[in-house]
């Protein structure tokens, strides 16, 4: 009988501890205290705001939700490569704590070969990583739409990039920031970018992707 409660208390342990390891949140990671976070948002013209207004970017939405310092470091047209290029001034000279990284979009359109997309990405990346930051990668494309522009065999390998990146420590992927406003008229600019509407529900659906890891960190407004 002493064995046989042995063995049950092991397995119900056992049980236990998987359950706790499943529901752990990979978001409950504690940024550094003592000054103002800084949340970077860098990116292409999805990230700028083009399409919108002056001051109705995603980031700029953002704003009304995260009590941290959030600066809009999008440029237009701009591919994997040549975000590269700015990274170090752009990102790393502002030590942010947390950066979302959207590219991926000018990459496909000009038909830059997607290994060459994931070196630049993972190159930031990781450099971000040794620096303790805290990394969000945005998809492009809209995942579910029917009327999604990406070619399938060009998404799989877009979606096998996005996974191995987002399989990194501290690195998290954003499935979908389009939600609703992809391929609506009274949400988009014209084909490929918002309206001021627009980057409401992009600005949304990226704070429900952020949101766990400045709730845990009370940094929400």
């Amino acid at each position: 009988m002493k064995e046989k409660s042995l063995i049950i208390g092991g397995l119900i342990t056992i049980i236990l501890g998987a359950f706790v390891f499943f529901n752990r949140s990979p978001l409950k990671i504690e940024l550094p205290k003592g000054r103002e976070s800084v949340l970077v948002c860098f990116g292409d013209s999805l990230t700028a705001g083009i399409g919108a207004p002056r001051g109705k970017s995603y980031p700029d939405y953002l704003k009304n939700y995260l009590d941290v310092k959030i600066v809009n470091k999008g440029v237009p047209g701009e591919t994997a490569s040549q975000g590269r290029e700015r990274f170090e001034k752009d990102v790393l000279s502002l030590d942010p704590d947390i950066v979302i990284i959207e590219f991926g979009a000018n990459d496909y359109f000009r038909k830059t070969l997607s290994q060459n997309t994931r070196g630049h990405m993972e190159f930031m990346v990781d450099r971000l990583l040794d620096r303790g930051t805290v990394v969000f990668i945005a998809k492009f494309f809209p995942e579910k739409s029917i009327v999604s522009f990406i070619k399938s065999k060009d998404k799989k390998e877009y979606d096998k990039m996005y996974k191995e990146l987002s399989s990194k420590d501290n690195v998290f992927l954003i499935e979908d920031i389009w939600g609703e406003a992809w391929g609506r008229p009274k949400y988009m600019n014209d084909t490929v970018h918002p309206n001021e509407y627009g980057y409401k529900i992009m600005a949304d659906k990226y704070f429900e992707a952020v949101k766990d890891l400045f709730e845990y960190n009370n940094l929400l407004k």
